[in-house]
């Protein structure tokens, strides 16, 4: 049977007569559908492995083994906490934005520019993502085997994750080694071009298992370039604070704690997509993968506005150093 509302799903455009059985809210609405002669005759003739259609006792069975079979806690659990952790962390952006604001107004209009863009994706994502929660604890509710079904609202949070992390990607970049610069954004565009792509076959199927078994390897590449860039960001951040290491205590204690602090952001988001990746091709019953895609948005956005508040700090600390040693050297 589940195979069978599956392919209902696929057809669904094409065949009038099984609609009902799709959007029909309860079970008695579904045994309503199935026994009248219209829809029976044309389900016989679309199935022909089903020799009779259920009656209503058998489909009341049926959905109810279906709906018994969903885990709550690992698919709608997963993504209502995913959401509220992601909303968290969107309150902490929030936070950092505005200490930005305060503390360095004076920065170049792009650098403001930036920083506004990457705090109203941030907030287009959690709108997206309580959209997407609305859907499948409201839209659904009491409906528990349309866990499979893809709401637009979530397909589309993978592409602004992606717009998100690939502008995060751009401003942690530094424009003075271009032998850095050039692979990063390279990679950081292919990451684009695959979250994209994840939310227009997402979009376009519209059944979780169905993209799964069809583009169980887009949204994985999505996730690996993910990981990669953040690797080489993290990785050319220290190595760019290791050698501009002086034989100033004073100053190395400060580079010291910028390069500790920049290794820790990184690693928080570098980790939260490994894990995500690894939920996504190891466990293919939940969606625990996605609650954590929910939470990678905001570790990008939230790791962006802490490195970069946390560095000026920095910068700032050091010249007022270097000023106050000048004369005396």
């Amino acid at each position: 049977m589940h195979q069978f509302l599956r392919s209902a799903y696929v057809l669904k455009p094409q065949i009038p007569a099984i609609r009902p059985l799709l959007y029909h809210v309860s079970p008695a609405s579904l045994s309503d559908s199935l026994n009248t002669r219209a829809n029976r005759r044309a389900l016989c003739g679309l199935f022909p492995r089903l020799v009779t259609v259920p009656r209503s006792s058998s489909v009341l069975h049926l959905t109810r083994d279906m709906e018994s079979q969903v885990n709550v806690p690992t698919t709608f659990g997963a993504l209502l906490l995913g959401g509220l952790y992601a909303s968290l962390l969107s309150g902490a952006v929030a936070l950092q934005v505005i200490i930005y604001f305060k503390m360095y107004g004076g920065d170049h209009t792009k650098i403001k520019a930036l920083v506004l863009l990457i705090w109203v994706l941030d907030v287009l994502h959690t709108a997206l993502v309580w959209a997407g929660l609305w859907n499948y604890l409201i839209g659904f509710f009491g409906q528990a085997h349309h866990i499979d079904i893809i709401p637009w609202a979530v397909s589309t949070t993978v592409a602004i994750t992606g717009v998100l992390t690939f502008a995060v990607h751009c401003a942690q970049v530094s424009r003075r080694n271009w032998y850095l610069v050039v692979p990063i954004t390279f990679l950081a565009l292919c990451r684009l071009i695959s979250a994209v792509a994840t939310t227009a076959e997402m979009i376009k199927v519209g059944i979780l298992s169905e993209f799964r078994s069809h583009f169980h390897w887009l949204f994985t590449l999505g996730l690996a370039l993910s990981t990669i860039v953040d690797i080489l960001i993290t990785g050319s951040l220290f190595f760019l604070l290791k050698t501009s290491r002086t034989s100033d205590f004073n100053l190395n204690a400060v580079i010291d704690t910028l390069i500790l602090y920049a290794f820790e952001t990184g690693s928080l988001t570098t980790a939260g997509t490994i894990v995500s990746m690894i939920c996504w091709l190891a466990m293919s019953n939940n969606l625990i993968f996605m609650g954590l895609h929910f939470v990678i948005a905001k570790c990008e956005s939230h790791t962006h506005r802490c490195q970069f508040n946390f560095v000026s700090m920095g910068h700032t600390i050091l010249r007022r150093h270097t000023t106050l040693s000048g004369p005396t050297s």
